[in-house]
């Protein structure tokens, strides 16, 4: 049974949705760059905002930090990671594959989360030890057993410039490794599809906090596996993750990574 946060998170991503879909139907979605690549509109802030003081008001001993207006832990037991729009880029171009992601984290373990893409009329909620759901219904990641029958999906970073030879070999051994392989634009998303069952791993560095905090129970929580790309456990603030079903988890992290150093 979802317990005491999901209500409260369920609430406000509502909320949140209204705007983004008031955006999302726009015929202009202006933006500035952070840099080059990265982009934020007034919608990312305007929900924001909106996260930020609906948080506050339901739960007010609770840090909160966001993807644009910055934050804090220090002081607090537990915390919020936000994210107004998780896919901006696609936000701009009217793709509707983008979200709001919410994260509640205790150090650096998320307890809770929700993410909410209204475009797609999907609500995904999850707390630690009481499963994942969407739209009210139990999830769970695929059975899938071997490789050549899943289907990966990875992103690129804001840094790809940069990582270009990187990212091609990952897109490389995963055309030669799956059945398919899949780039949306929206990390949080792809982390709920894998705890959906419908993609089998998950694969993707340079990432951010609040991108994956709340896919990243999703997964737990639907019986997969999250972690560095070493194997490691996932910290949050390590700029990478992998996710997938148990069944693969091991065999994929080997062939997605293979010939490149981790």
């Amino acid at each position: 049974m979802i317990g005491d946060y999901s209500g409260g998170i369920a609430e406000i991503l509502r909320e949140a949705g209204e705007l983004l879909s008031e955006g999302l139907k726009q015929d202009n979605r202006s933006f500035t760059r952070k840099n080059s690549i990265d982009l934020v509109t007034c919608w990312d802030t305007k929900i924001e905002q909106l996260l930020t003081r609906r948080l506050e008001e339901l739960f007010p001993d609770h840090g909160i930090i966001g993807e644009e207006g910055g934050g804090s832990r220090e002081g607090f037991r537990r915390c919020f990671i936000v994210d107004p729009i998780d896919g901006t880029t696609n936000f701009v171009h009217g793709f509707p594959f983008c979200c709001i992601s919410i994260a509640c984290v205790e150090g650096n373990a998320p307890i809770a989360g929700g993410v909410y893409a209204p475009a797609l009329d999907k609500l995904f909620l999850a707390e630690t030890g009481s499963g994942a759901t969407c739209n009210g219904e139990p999830v769970s990641v695929s059975g899938i057993s071997s490789c050549d029958e899943a289907l990966f999906v990875t992103g690129f970073s804001y840094e790809r410039r940069h990582q270009k030879e990187r990212l091609l070999q990952i897109v490389g051994n995963g055309i030669s490794s799956y059945q398919g392989v899949r780039r949306t634009g929206s990390a949080a998303l792809d982390l709920c599809y894998v705890a959906s069952g419908i993609f089998d791993f998950y694969l993707e560095t340079g990432i951010h906090a609040w991108d994956i905090a709340a896919g990243a129970l999703f997964v737990e929580e639907a019986g997969g596996r999250v972690s560095m790309l070493d194997g490691s456990p996932l910290d949050l603030f390590g700029r990478q993750i992998a996710a997938g079903n148990p069944a693969i988890f091991k065999e994929a992290l080997k062939k997605t990574l293979e010939g490149l150093a981790v």
